[in-house]
């Protein structure tokens, strides 16, 4: 008995729909991470802004420390010192990673950290979830449990795969 899904959807479809929407969100988050941004525009603007209001003696001067934006990655920098992901020796090896694979953003080693962490559960999840309890590619028992092990040990080492392949290139562009 197929599953009955709204819009006449079948759960290959839906199946289909939500891995297109991981794969967008996993692009948009590397987009975000390893675009190089110019961090004085937005400093010179406030710069700016702030000496025309005091040219125009809107405001007094305050020795109060300006709060800082906090940055997308802020998030994932508390979550990884709460539940200690993100160790000395460990960040330093992923450092050492990102630095050879060119990335220098200082956000690259708590991405990669939180990729490695995060996909597996994500991508893993949607295999055991599809293929094991809503059966849907009426695959054998056997083969249910290869791709969902499958799954999670190909998504756990996608990160580092990654790396590995852009460390490859600029060491191939250098040569």
């Amino acid at each position: 008995m197929p599953i009955e899904l709204p819009f006449g959807l079948t759960a290959v479809d839906a199946a289909t729909i939500a891995s297109a929407v991981a794969a967008f969100m996993l692009c948009v988050a590397f987009w975000n991470a390893f675009t190089v941004r110019d961090p004085m525009r937005g400093r010179v603007k406030g710069l700016q802004a702030r000496r025309n209001e005091l040219r125009a003696g809107l405001l007094q001067t305050d020795n109060r420390s300006r709060l800082r934006r906090k940055s997308k990655v802020d998030l994932l920098r508390r979550i990884g010192a709460k539940f200690s992901i993100l160790q000395a020796e460990q960040t330093k090896k992923i450092e050492t990673k990102m630095l050879q694979a060119g990335w220098r953003s200082k956000d690259a080693p708590v991405i990669f950290a939180f990729a490695k962490l995060g996909m597996p559960l994500i991508l893993g999840s949607f295999a055991l979830i599809f293929v094991s309890w809503l059966n849907v590619f009426n695959f054998e028992p056997g083969m249910k449990f290869l791709v969902t092990v499958g799954s999670f040990v190909s998504s756990f080492m996608g990160p580092d795969i990654v790396v590995k392949n852009a460390i490859q290139k600029r060491v191939d562009a250098i040569r």
